[in-house]
């Protein structure tokens, strides 16, 4: 089987998975850590290896952005599907306009990209989305760019 057969295999395995993780992220809206002041909160969700890839695994974070927190340049180890789970975001990656995404929307980081921004676009409300990434087990799943 090709390489982009197995891709699409695995965004498939990803696709089924995702319904059932958003509906659990989702159960757990609200609930932050008292005093929290950081900008940006991340939350594990899971971590699964992909046998139709040797070393691949999908893992699975929640993404909270504080309001009008912006996050600069940064890299990823995985290919990344994102699906704005509360709020309304602002992404942009090298060699492309910047783009608003709401509650529902997703977007796809491609393997190798750079995400120049991400914004949370409210003044006073929370953004949240749901991060899924393909890469290998271990590898920064996000790495800043200076």
């Amino acid at each position: 089987m090709g390489f982009f057969m197995k891709a699409m295999k695995v965004w498939r395995k990803a696709a089924q998975f995702f319904s059932l993780i958003a509906l659990l992220s989702l159960s757990n809206h609200g609930l932050t850590h008292e005093g929290d002041v950081h900008d940006v909160k991340r939350q594990m969700l899971n971590i699964l290896a992909l046998p139709e890839f040797e070393k691949a695994y999908l893992t699975t974070l929640t993404v909270e952005l504080q309001p009008e927190v912006r996050v600069g340049s940064h890299t990823h180890e995985g290919m990344l599907y994102v699906y704005v789970l509360q709020g309304r975001v602002r992404s942009k990656l090298k060699g492309s306009e910047a783009k608003d995404y709401k509650q529902g929307d997703v977007w796809v980081e491609p393997l190798g990209s750079v995400h120049e921004l991400t914004e949370n676009l409210s003044h006073n409300e929370v953004a949240k989305i749901l991060v899924l990434s393909i890469g290998e087990k271990g590898t920064s799943l996000s790495t800043s760019i200076k």
